[in-house]
């Protein structure tokens, strides 16, 4: 074969590899974005499971709940 019929099967090689490499790349990110949904579904289902307090006593933020009383549970 000739020297350019190979550099042109080397080209068309690399923009294979390449093209594989982009959709891999693009699964990646689809995954990502599909696990942080997850991630935030589950986050969200575990704040609306959490025990709220009801003895109004230690640190409560909204965020963090730190009575240590037995009556709610929320130590």
């Amino acid at each position: 074969m000739s020297d350019t019929t190979d550099e042109a099967e080397a080209g068309a090689g690399l923009y294979e590899n390449y093209l594989e490499e982009e959709k891999r790349e693009e699964l990646r990110e689809r995954r990502k974005k599909e696990e942080d949904i997850l991630i935030k579904k589950i986050d969200r289902r575990i704040e609306i499971a959490k025990p709220k307090c009801i003895c109004n006593e230690g640190l409560h933020d909204g965020k963090r709940v730190d009575c240590s009383c037995k009556v709610c549970g929320c130590n």
